[in-house]
C-alpha cells in the first residue's frame, strides 16, 4: 500500500491553523533500523542523521545530499543510552550523548571528515539526552537532572561549557526540545504531571515564566524547527505514535493539524533545510518495523 502523508483539520483548541505546509509521501531509508527516535540536523546542504542500533546501543550516522542517503557509518567506539542531539555551527556538527553506562554527557564534534574524540563535560549529568541550538553565536544546552526532574541549562563559549543553572519553573518528565528565532530561545517540554507542553523563552539574560500550550499534547519529546522566523513543532499525538504539527509565530501558538497514515516511535525527528524548498525534514523511526522513514515538508 502506496504511504501517503495527509492533513486533516484542525485539532485542540485553536481557532485559526499553522502556516501552510505539504507533505511529500514518505521515503523508507534503505537499510536502516534503530530501537529508538533519530536525530537530524542540517550542515551546509547536508541532512545529517545520528541514531542507536536497533538491539544495542553503538552509534551510527548517515547524510541526506537532497537525492539520496549515504551508507550508514558506525561512529566508533560511541555508544548512548539514549538518542543523542545534534546542533550545526559555522563548519562542524556537534553531538552531545549519553554513554552506555550511567549519566554522564559526552560532547563530540563532526568535522566534515571525522568524528573527534568524545569528551565528558564535567560535572553534566542527566537520566536522559539533551536538547541543542544555537543562539547569539552560542550552544546552548537544556537537559533534564540525574536524579530530578529539573530542566537545566549550560551553553558551549568554544572550549568550554559554562556552569549549570537550573531553570526556573521548568520540571520535565524526559528531554525538552530547544530552538532559536530571533532574539529569543524557546524551549519546550513535557511536564511531570501531564502531556500537556510546556513553554519558555530565554532573552539572553533570563528565561520567562511557564506557559501552556493549550493545543498541543504530545506523548513523547516533540521537536522544533525554525523556517522563517516560524517555528514548527512536531508532536506525538498518542500512545500509538501518531504525528502533528503546530507552529509558533507572532507571540502565539496556532493548533495542532494531524499527518495521517504514519506512526512513531520515540518522537520524531525534525530539520530546517536553508535555501529553498524543501523546508522541513521530518526523520522517524516505525514503532513496529524500527524502520526509519523521511518526508519533507515545503
Amino acid at each position: 500500500m502506496k504511504r501517503l502523508l495527509a492533513l486533516t483539520a484542525l485539532l485542540g483548541l485553536a481557532t485559526a491553523g499553522p502556516a501552510d505546509l505539504t507533505w511529500t509521501a514518505p521515503q523508507l531509508v534503505p537499510d536502516r533500523k534503530s530501537g529508538d527516535s533519530v536525530a537530524v540536523a542540517y550542515l551546509g546542504k547536508t541532512l545529517h542523521m545520528v541514531y542507536r542500533g536497533r538491539r544495542k546501543p553503538n552509534l551510527y550516522h548517515s547524510r541526506f545530499d537532497g537525492t539520496r542517503w549515504s551508507g550508514e557509518v558506525e561512529i566508533g567506539g560511541r555508544q548512548s543510552r539514549a538518542t543523542p542531539a545534534l546542533v550545526a555551527l559555522g563548519d562542524k556538527l556537534h553531538m552531545v550523548s549519553l554513554g552506555a553506562d550511567g549519566n554522564a554527557l559526552y560532547h563530540a564534534v563532526w568535522n566534515g571528515t571525522f568524528w573527534s574524540p568524545e569528551v565528558e563535560i564535567g560535572g553534566r549529568h542527566s537520566r536522559n539526552a539533551p536538547a541543542l541550538a544555537v543562539f547569539e553565536g552560542q550552544i546552548h544546552m537544556t537537559y533534564v537532572g540525574e536524579k530530578s526532574d529539573k530542566v537545566y541549562h549550560s551553553l558551549f563559549e568554544g572550549r568550554y561549557w559554562t556552569p549549570e543553572m537550573s531553570i526556573p519553573g521548568a520540571n520535565s518528565r524526559a528531554r525538552p526540545a530547544l530552538a532559536a528565532v530571533g532574539d529569543k530561545l524557546h524551549l519546550v517540554f513535557r511536564p511531570n504531571d501531564g502531556e500537556e507542553l510546556r513553554h519558555m523563552t530565554y532573552s539572553g539574560n533570563q528565561w520567562s515564566g511557564v506557559s501552556r500550550i493549550a493545543v498541543a499534547n504530545s506523548f513523547a519529546t516533540p521537536a522544533l524547527a525554525v523556517v522563517d522566523s516560524t517555528l514548527y513543532m512536531l508532536v506525538t499525538l498518542d500512545r500509538e505514535g501518531s504525528m502533528g504539527w503546530a507552529t509558533f509565530s507572532d507571540g502565539g501558538w496556532l493548533g495542532v493539524r494531524a499527518i495521517l497514515g504514519q506512526k512513531c516511535g520515540g518522537g520524531p525527528g525534525l530539520a530546517a533545510a536553508a535555501g529553498a524548498p524543501p523546508l522541513l525534514h521530518l526523520v522517524y523511526r516505525d514503532p513496529k518495523a524500527d524502520t526509519i522513514w523521511h518526508a519533507q515538508g515545503k
